[in-house]
């Protein structure tokens, strides 16, 4: 009889565990799931952004090659333009040395004075 009991009462703790076991089973499916969605709602977003930086790049790629074209035509337009640039240039900073000196000359005066 001793025995008996003793058999059952294992019985029912195999029973528990087995229960136990079961619920920690579903338990753990449901959050590997669960996380399997969070992946792949991360990597859909993420596949998101990538086509949109592509599509960035690709604009800023075209851009980048316009203003090169632009600047190129820029310097070979005509040499006429470039020039008169350069004169211009040449003409504004003679214009400020004079004037730098025209001061230097009012100073050493104010000096002497």
């Amino acid at each position: 009889m001793n025995e008996l009991d003793f058999y059952k009462s294992r019985v029912e703790e195999l029973r528990e565990d087995n229960r136990i076991l079961v619920e920690t089973k579903s338990m753990l499916e449901e959050q590997l799931e669960a996380k399997r969605d969070s992946d792949k709602e991360k990597i859909q977003q993420l596949l998101e952004e990538n086509a949109q930086l592509h599509i960035e790049r690709k604009a800023s790629m075209e851009e980048l090659v316009q203003l090169q074209s632009e600047l190129s035509q820029a310097f070979t337009s005509s040499p006429l333009e470039n020039h008169s640039l350069m004169e211009q240039l040449n003409t504004e900073t003679q214009t400020r040395v004079l004037q730098l000196s025209l001061r230097t000359r009012d100073c050493i005066c104010l000096l002497r004075a």
